[in-house]
């Protein structure tokens, strides 16, 4: 009980000190709500510009198995049915 009334002594009194404290304590929190904010938005927008190169490269690889079936049927037949096959022989083991 002794130590804790040194300790009392030696912590000043002063109640502007206390309330410096607190007030750096609130601008560094919101300093760094804004920071955490502005790095979620950073990396929101980043996620969008992924997904819609993703999207665009998808698409991109759509057409080009289009056009490469109406170009050559036969092959893309024959393509289409030796995967088939592979699939089923792997799918039996």
């Amino acid at each position: 009980m002794e130590t804790q009334y040194k300790v009392m002594q030696l912590i000043p009194d002063d109640r502007p000190w206390l309330d410096q404290v607190q007030q750096l304590l609130n601008e560094h929190a919101q300093e760094g709500s804004a920071h955490v904010s502005e790095t979620a938005r950073q990396v929101g927008e980043t996620a969008s510009a992924y997904y819609e190169q993703g999207r665009e490269q998808i698409e991109h690889v759509g057409h080009y198995v289009e056009d490469h079936i109406r170009d050559k049927p036969l092959q893309s037949v024959l393509i289409a049915a030796g995967l088939g096959m592979l699939m089923a022989f792997l799918w039996k083991k």
